[in-house]
């Protein structure tokens, strides 16, 4: 096939036999001095509405279902503050074929690219988050990467048939060096862009971790403090932002498949996250302590007066507003806690 053209770049229009109906072909350009060279040929295929009825595509098959579906996931924040502590007893859990938070998971394999910590430091990390030796997760840890070797990495999942889920810890120590004259944005996406693609086409879920901004944002949008250009959160499935409110932890979740979300955590003696309830059911301390109170067994209003040490008129105003957050029912005229405040209790008494 010959296309003919007028100038030195090649983006004269050309003639082809033929009609492409959808992908790439080669074809050979000829310049007027005689020269020729291989060019491609490309035309977008139009799917139909018909088409896509009669083939619609399969369902998500979420690596932790609800969490983290197929594709490229990002956990950010601060230095030290637990996201690389979540990273990993999440790939510990789907290693195990553990539940994560209530969901249950299928154990497959995974891949930890750990390159901030030693052997030691990954090792006593290890015995706090899986102390059953006996239990051997199906994982493998790699310490030190060669920045930008993607050939590398395409041929350690090539040879890992068996690995659903990768984490990049940190994701700055595992990318290429951006190039000068490049921006940053666009550098961003072009690595970005080909993990998504790497996770996408092995149906395997690419966890990279990262850090945030040291300034908060102004605009009130938790995942604009996620460091690095808009690439970053423009390229992601789906989003994890850990930080500290006070006193609460928050995971807060946007995803383009799981939806938005906000999980309220307590950390554990054992390195652990525990799900504790979603945002819009936070307590307050107060109320923790009737929710306590209550749990306990004193449930008669002269017994959460006398345990609490507050009039019965505190009691009946605040049990109201229980009632109205739904963290309560009154069976009988008793107060009685609702699953998601008995989660909240239980997750408080066993790290207390």
């Amino acid at each position: 096939m010959n296309a003919y053209i007028a100038d030195d770049e090649y983006e004269a229009a050309f003639a082809r036999d033929g009609f492409v109906k959808g992908g790439r072909e080669r074809a050979q350009a000829r310049h007027a001095n005689g020269k020729t060279k291989d060019i491609e040929i490309w035309e977008p295929k139009v799917i139909s509405a018909a088409e896509l009825l009669a083939s619609p595509p399969e369902p998500i098959r979420y690596i932790v279902p609800g969490l983290l579906p197929p594709g490229l996931a990002v956990i950010a924040g601060k230095p030290k503050g637990g996201k690389s502590l979540i990273a990993a007893d999440w790939g510990l859990s789907k290693a195990s074929g553990r539940a994560v938070w209530g969901r249950e998971t299928v154990r497959g394999g995974v891949l930890y690219l750990d390159l901030e910590n030693s052997k030691r430091r990954i090792y006593d990390r290890y015995l706090k988050l899986n102390p059953d030796l006996a239990d051997v997760p199906d994982m493998g840890w790699i310490l030190e990467w060669k920045r930008g070797n993607r050939a590398a990495f395409e041929h350690l999942l090539d040879t890992r048939p068996d690995v659903a889920m990768v984490v990049i810890d940190i994701w700055k120590k595992f990318s290429g060096m951006q190039p000068r004259g490049v921006e940053q944005y666009d550098f961003e996406t072009d690595e970005l862009q080909w993990l998504a693609n790497q996770a996408n086409a092995r149906a395997i879920v690419i966890l990279i971790v990262m850090h945030t901004v040291k300034t908060p944002p102004l605009d009130g949008d938790p995942f604009s403090a996620i460091s690095g250009s808009q690439a970053v959160t423009g390229n992601a499935d789906v989003l994890f932002l850990l930080r500290r409110e006070g006193d609460v932890t928050k995971l807060y979740q946007r995803g383009r498949d799981s939806g938005d979300a906000c999980h309220v955590l307590r950390l554990g003696d054992d390195l652990r996250f525990r799900y504790v309830c979603e945002g819009d059911n936070m307590a307050s301390d107060d109320q923790m302590r009737y929710l306590t109170a209550i749990h306990s067994g004193h449930r008669m209003p002269s017994e959460l007066a006398a345990t609490l040490g507050v009039s019965k008129q505190a009691v009946s105003q605040m049990v109201r507003r229980l009632v109205e957050t739904r963290l309560i029912t009154l069976p009988g005229g008793l107060p009685s806690l609702t699953p998601v405040a008995r989660q909240m209790v239980e997750a408080l008494e066993r790290n207390p």
